[in-house]
């Protein structure tokens, strides 16, 4: 067996000064180096851990580095003779480097091979040699014998937390020439571990320069235990958006690429599109609030389309996808029911908003054909409800647990020509396992508003309900409607900022009393258009709710900060009322949350105000307001 260093003293010490001193050498050997077809030379290999380093020595005084690459920059591994080492980079237009030993008959060459082939499968347990390096070809092919006994024990022992990331983390950041940071390894080998993480979030090191974030990513395209990468709310520079596609390319368990607010564009999506996705593991994909444009979203669609996997998350919202883009991306999922039929998640909020609407019968067909959607979000399109409710019934009665149509249109047509179809009460009516209604700042006539609370109120399959019909102009006969037909189903209502009269709102807070099935009630806003005098009313109302069926926790945000000083004052003109001093600490308790400043402006500022209180309130009571302000 040669020995691993036939390197004299005075030349590696000053192979030493040409290269950073923490790096451990292993192999040094002197070797021909073929120049050029008929010149040779004498040259030293250094192998360190992760990297080979070529120096020129002529003498101890003449030592320079003439270049290095990284264990993963090889492409190919050949040794037709035992002192011949040949190896092919995809470095210098991939340059092959030919290497003979000083002595014909040795295995110096062999355990070069090994050392290459063991480092790398030590950072990279889990996955075969060939991928790492695509063809190794020793002749004979017993002299790797040793080698592949060493990579078999490296592959039964056990990996390092989280799949052995450190490792892989230290090998990228000699990779890309960046400096190793103990708090990335730190975090993933203690919090990430200790939580069972699988999701790497970028936000955990946010706090970190642009460009430590490339190791951390380039690290997950060997790794086999995270199986989502988490970019939301972090700007990638190009360098990172590559290393990014690296990942997608090459690993075969990401599930989830999560990349909302990145600053990624539509030429991103053209890459990222063009890679083979034949063998990726993605079924949840979040593009949103990026300006990805119809063209990218069409190549994306198109490349998950053509693999056989499934899909069951696609969050595309806030992108500049028009109309046009939204039924070119809903074609190519009615195409593909194999890849779409089983999605589960869908937001396209605001991805057609400000644009001239097209007409989206391929959306509302994709939406009509059986699907397993339980979360779909439209809220801010151009989908026109009338047209949107039938196919819903049809296609997604069945799993539909949450339904956002904030700020939709229920027709585009003239309010007069408006006719609320049959399917519009059907579908509220037959759906199975709906929890969750959005239509807030929806513009919907007053019978489409009607037919939404007796489909639901009709259905006997769900309950617990959440509507959220805030923001909405409510035409004259609505309020009247919500008053008649409040359900039982309906556990929570959020009813902020609508133009309620004195009697519409007391008529509404009545209804919820004599159903006592409301346990959780917003109503910031309702305020504005209310007589001072019937402010007493609407509070003396609020505290019956709150004896029978809401919670001071449940009705804390029923108003806005504008309105809670004319409320508090309000609140101790009920002193003839001989209010309870539990009300007044629950009254007090539900205003704090809202604007702590207003409170205490209205409570304290003046001697009149403490003197209503006294009055009020026995010593106790007045004990239980002031801890109720400072305690809480």
């Amino acid at each position: 067996m040669a020995s691993l260093n036939n390197v004299p003293k005075d030349i590696l010490e000053s192979m030493r000064g040409c290269i950073d001193r923490r790096v451990k050498l292993s192999i040094k050997r002197l070797v021909h180096y073929c120049v050029k077809k008929d010149k040779i030379e004498k040259r030293v290999l250094a192998f360190s851990a992760h990297r080979l380093y070529v120096f020129t020595a002529k003498s101890a005084k003449d030592v320079k580095k003439e270049f290095e690459f990284h264990y993963l920059d090889i492409k190919a591994i050949e040794s037709k003779r035992p002192n011949q080492l040949v190896i092919t980079t995809s470095l210098m237009n991939n340059k092959s480097f030919t290497f003979t030993t000083l002595e014909a008959d040795t295995d110096e060459v062999d355990h070069m091979i090994t050392h290459i082939g063991t480092s790398l499968k030590t950072v990279f347990p889990a996955y075969p040699l060939e991928r790492l390096i695509k063809t190794i070809e020793v002749q004979p092919p017993s002299r790797l014998n040793l080698m592949n006994d060493l990579i078999h024990t490296i592959e039964q022992k056990e990996t390092g937390p989280c799949g052995g990331y450190t490792l892989m983390y230290s090998c990228m950041c000699d990779f890309h020439y960046l400096p190793y940071r103990d708090e990335v390894a730190w975090d993933v080998d203690t919090i990430y571990l200790s939580q069972d993480s699988r999701e790497l979030c970028l936000r955990d090191f946010d706090h970190l320069k642009e460009r430590d974030l490339i190791p951390i990513v380039s690290a997950l395209v060997h790794n086999t235990w995270f199986t989502s990468l988490n970019a939301n709310n972090v700007k990638l520079n190009s360098d990172v958006c590559t290393e990014v596609l690296r990942v997608m390319k090459k690993n075969s368990v990401i599930e989830a690429l999560l990349l909302s607010n990145t600053g990624i564009t539509t030429d991103f999506i053209k890459k990222l599109s063009t890679i083979s996705m034949s063998d990726t593991q993605l079924h949840k994909l979040d593009l949103s609030n990026n300006p990805i444009e119809d063209e990218g979203a069409e190549h994306i669609f198109g490349a998950l389309s053509s693999r056989g996997r499934r899909v069951t998350w696609l969050d595309l919202s806030k992108t500049r996808i028009t109309s046009k883009g939204l039924n070119k991306i809903s074609e190519l999922m009615s195409r593909s029911p194999h890849v779409f039929n089983t999605l589960q998640t869908l937001v396209l909020a605001g991805v057609t908003s400000g644009n001239k609407p097209d007409d989206l019968q391929n959306l509302y067909a994709f939406l009509a054909s059986p699907n397993m959607l339980s979360h779909l979000d439209l809220s801010g399109t151009d989908v026109e409800l009338d047209k949107l409710m039938s196919p819903l019934q049809r296609g997604c009665s069945q799993n539909i647990t949450e339904l956002k149509l904030a700020r939709t249109t229920f027709s585009n047509k003239k309010s007069k020509d408006i006719v609320v179809q049959a399917s519009f009460k059907q579908f509220f009516a037959s759906v199975y396992a709906l929890k969750h209604i959005d239509l807030s700042g929806a513009k919907l006539p007053a019978d489409a508003i009607k037919d939404l609370l007796l489909g639901i109120s009709s259905n006997r399959n769900i309950q617990d309900v959440h509507l959220d019909i805030s923001g909405m102009e409510l035409p004259g006969q609505a309020a009247q409607y919500l008053q008649n037909c409040l359900t039982k189903n309906i556990s929570s209502l959020n009813m902020s900022n609508i133009g309620f009269t004195d009697t519409d709102l007391l008529f509404v807070l009545n209804s919820i009393g004599t159903t006592k099935q409301v346990r959780q009630l917003s109503m910031g806003g309702v305020f504005r258009n209310i007589k001072p005098k019937e402010i007493v009313c609407v509070v003396e109302t609020l505290f019956v709710l709150k004896r029978h069926c809401l919670s001071c926790r449940d009705i804390r945000h029923c108003l806005c900060s504008r309105e809670t000083v004319c409320v508090v004052e309000t609140l101790f003109m009920l002193k003839r009322h001989c209010l309870l001093c539990r009300d007044i600490v629950y009254v007090v308790e539900a205003l704090f949350v809202i604007d702590i400043v207003c409170v205490v402006e209205a409570l304290f500022c003046d001697v009149e105000t403490l003197f209503v209180i006294d009055i009020v309130c026995d010593v106790e009571t007045f004990v239980c307001v002031v801890e109720a302000l400072f305690v809480m």
